[in-house]
């Protein structure tokens, strides 16, 4: 896999987020207790460095609270140093970065962990696109995989290029009873880039279809894409709507950032299927 798209997977899993907000804070430390102007200087490049880092992650956060984080960083960038000693409001300023990135981090760390769903006696539905459908006969599809390597009853209802509207009459074909249904969808949405008002509005209507009496739903956070974190909004706050489970982002940047983990930058190898199923072992819990 190329180096540029390493690198924009980098960012779409959101670890440039963390990666930033550390900058953010080394920088804060950094202009507090140096007595040198070199060390102003450093400091200001690595917190703008790290505010870079954070905007371009497209991290799921409220806009409002982008413009705090914002407002905090450009008062630490331009106040004055006036050494020696540094004055009270750049020690507020540096203050003021620490706090708002920590409250940050401490948001965002919660969307990090992988979760467990009970899935012990159920079957296991699983919609989604080609990620999940396969480009290559050749390859076993994760879905299979997952079906081989656990034993469960595993339903795939996954077809290349589906997008969350064209997915929404295959929930008519749920099993009935609990079921735990696994949604990887929504790629193809934003590559046709839809607006994020529809998009909304038919993750909605997936989730509402899906969400029925006994059911589990499992949800898989999209890598995102630089500014895209208005689709991640809404997939957090529908997960949250409809109790579904979330799967990291960065999990499923992980598996497509495998080295030989896909076939052509995006959709899967063998080794790739292998390591998605893999990872919905891990999040099955009980048989």
């Amino acid at each position: 896999m190329g180096g540029m798209l390493k690198l924009a997977l980098w960012f779409a899993s959101g670890n440039a987020f963390f990666a930033g907000a550390a900058l953010l804070i080394a920088a804060a430390v950094v202009k507090i207790i140096s007595r040198r102007k070199a060390g102003a200087v450093a400091a200001r490049m690595a917190a703008l460095m790290g505010a870079i880092l954070v905007a371009l992650s497209a991290t799921p956060l409220p806009v409002w609270f982008y413009a705090l984080w914002a407002a905090s960083v450009a008062w630490f960038l331009f106040e004055p140093d006036r050494r020696p000693p540094l004055p009270r409001d750049a020690h507020f300023a540096a203050a003021a970065v620490v706090v708002v990135t920590l409250i940050a981090a401490a948001w965002e760390l919660p969307y990090q962990f992988t979760p467990r769903v009970d899935a012990a006696g159920a079957k296991v539905v699983v919609i989604g696109d080609s990620i999940s459908a396969g480009v290559n006969d050749d390859i076993p599809i994760w879905p299979a995989v997952l079906r081989a390597r656990s034993g469960r009853d595993v339903i795939d209802l996954s077809e290349a290029g589906l997008t969350m509207a064209r997915a929404l009459p295959k929930t008519l074909s749920l099993p009935a009873g609990g079921s735990v249904v696994i949604l990887e969808i929504g790629g193809n949405d934003m590559l046709e880039q839809i607006s994020a008002r529809r998009f909304e509005t038919d993750l909605d209507r997936l989730l509402a279809a899906v969400s029925k009496p006994g059911n589990r739903v499992v949800l898989m956070e999209l890598p995102l894409p630089m500014f895209f974190n208005r689709y991640g909004v809404i997939q957090r706050k529908l997960a949250a709507k409809y109790h579904a489970t979330l799967i990291p982002r960065r999990r499923f940047a992980g598996v497509l950032a495998y080295s030989g983990g896909t076939i052509d930058g995006l959709h899967l190898s063998a080794k790739g299927h292998q390591l998605m199923a893999e990872l919905f072992e891990e999040v099955l819990q009980g048989r």
